[in-house]
């Protein structure tokens, strides 16, 4: 993100064909698995409610912050060339109103989960707050000794906040987020925030630990097939449950876990070798 905040450089098209392409072919896949049939006109409702799985209308949230992004990094920079302050501080206030309106007047196709809300509604709000935090982060020069004392206190605030509002239940008491099916309240949006700021100063002094660093490159090799486990976890569940769970309960756990995290990623791969195959025999014929 920041070399795109340097250079106001943000390739919109090829990053919308590569979120839309396997959406659509996940919902494909989707739709057949579950009627046994192709219904043009079904497929067509599915592919634009972004509803075929309850988790897809992220789908559609992240669309729509994609293609509000290259506005948002011309705001950036603008706010960032002079009087930073008081501009940063007018266009975030800006934003919020723009995130309000957008959850309280607008609906896109009756999505689910804020995705039905033009412009993304609450998720913008966040995602311009991680943008702004990773445009200042490299004028801020923070002690060790400090982070680790701030990721304590957050680690505390965290454990109290899980037992206040969500074991207790209290975040149930406090009105959601703006308007609508979101189910986000307040209280939410809050430990949002806070688990964000510790997990941005647990990675930040992970990144000075070789050892730590040689540790996570497993999961940093699983991150880069995110998308396609996000889309397909659901079928490989069912395939699982279906065909493929057995007696032995921590096996079968471990095995569950591994099959719905590397069957995505086999799929993703065997994908994009046919694509590559297909492409090469379209060239040579």
């Amino acid at each position: 993100m920041d070399s795109y905040l340097n250079h106001e450089c943000f390739h919109l098209k090829s990053k919308v064909i590569r979120l839309l392409t396997p959406y659509c072919f996940a919902t494909v896949i989707y739709v057949v698995y579950d009627t046994h049939f192709l219904d043009a006109n079904f497929l067509f409702q599915r592919l634009i409610h972004f509803d075929v799985r309850k988790f897809m209308y992220y789908v559609a949230v992240y669309l729509q912050l994609l293609v509000m992004t290259p506005v948002l990094i011309r705001l950036i920079n603008y706010c960032g060339k002079k009087n930073r302050l008081i501009r940063m501080t007018l266009a975030y206030m800006v934003i919020i109103l723009v995130g309000y309106l957008s959850a309280r007047y607008t609906n896109l196709f009756d999505i689910s989960k804020g995705g039905n809300y033009i412009f993304a509604g609450i998720w913008l709000v966040f995602w311009y707050t991680g943008m702004i935090i990773r445009y200042i982060e490299k004028d801020v020069v923070i002690d060790l000794r400090v982070q680790k004392a701030i990721l304590i206190l957050l680690t505390v605030l965290i454990v109290c906040w899980e037992y206040v509002f969500v074991l207790k239940e209290m975040n149930l008491a406090l009105p959601n987020v703006y308007h609508g099916d979101l189910m986000l309240t307040w209280a939410n949006a809050l430990e949002t925030v806070i688990i964000f700021f510790w997990f941005k100063l647990s990675m930040g002094m992970v990144e000075k630990s070789r050892l730590i660093n040689k540790l996570f490159i497993p999961l940093d090799n699983i991150g880069k097939h995110t998308y396609y486990i996000f889309l397909y976890n659901a079928i490989f569940i069912d395939v699982y449950l279906d065909y493929l769970q057995y007696s032995q309960p921590l096996a079968n756990r471990i095995s569950f876990l591994l099959f719905i995290i590397l069957a995505p990623i086999a799929l993703e791969i065997a994908l994009k070798k046919s694509k590559s195959c297909f492409h090469r025999m379209m060239e040579s014929g």
